[in-house]
């Protein structure tokens, strides 16, 4: 593991300054995503549901609380991953932060070198041996460490940027909006039907009203059509 403690809190603050506009991005990208699934669930569930009124009460009274919900989850998990990301001391386990660190270092040395050319030939710059003292003695202590921490802050950027798309992908869109169990796409499901109550089934799938009294006033005038019979047949 690379604990990245050059600097002390001064390289966090600058992190989090560099990255200020990660909120924003995540945020928008989470919420276009939210949108894509929720047009998903209603196109589906126009497509599967021909009865208007159990798609309006099985969308207003079972899924909707429970869709908005799921988002909000996906939402807060946004932003708690935002807050260790940025907010945290920064360290990473990936050894791809000392490569950038070295190729940052060496760019460096070769810009440095470069200015101290007095010609070239088919090799590469001509360097008198003379001149590669002056490479620290023209250069102060402060800007020595300013170099050296955005050389740091460079390759940590680097590292905790691919980190962090990688988390939101699979933690936020993958798992809590589209694979994970309790995913908006895994809301409607057996389970959930089969913890529908009675009264909850019958306001979703039952008669309105109107059939109600209507198939009442039927079964009335059969009930009265069957006296009437054994009547005349009596």
């Amino acid at each position: 593991m690379y604990v990245i403690d050059v600097g002390g809190a001064l390289l966090g603050t600058i992190f989090k300054e560099q990255s200020r506009r990660w909120e924003d991005l995540v945020m928008s990208h989470v919420s276009d995503a939210i949108a894509l699934v929720h047009h998903f669930i209603i196109e589906l569930l126009v497509h599967t549901c021909a009865e208007e009124q159990v798609k309006t009460q099985l969308w207003d009274s079972v899924l909707l609380e429970k869709l908005q919900e799921s988002y909000k989850h996906s939402m807060r998990h946004a932003r708690f991953l935002l807050e260790v990301e940025r907010e945290g001391k920064p360290y990473t386990y990936d050894r791809y932060f000392s490569s950038e660190l070295q190729k940052g270092q060496a760019r460096r040395l070769q810009e440095s070198l470069n200015s101290l050319a007095i010609g070239s030939d088919t090799e590469g710059p001509v360097i008198k041996l003379a001149s590669l003292s002056s490479l620290d003695i023209n250069r102060s202590n402060p800007e020595q460490v300013r170099e050296y921490l955005h050389d740091i802050l460079e390759s940590y950027y680097k590292v905790s940027a691919k980190r962090f798309v990688d988390t939101i992908c699979q933690q936020v869109i993958d798992h809590f909006l589209l694979n994970g169990k309790d995913s908006p796409l895994h809301v409607f499901s057996t389970d959930l039907v089969f913890d529908l109550s009675a009264d909850t089934l019958e306001m979703i799938a039952g008669e309105d009203q109107a059939t109600k009294q209507e198939r009442e006033r039927l079964r009335t005038e059969m009930e009265r059509l069957e006296a009437a019979m054994l009547v005349v047949r009596g």
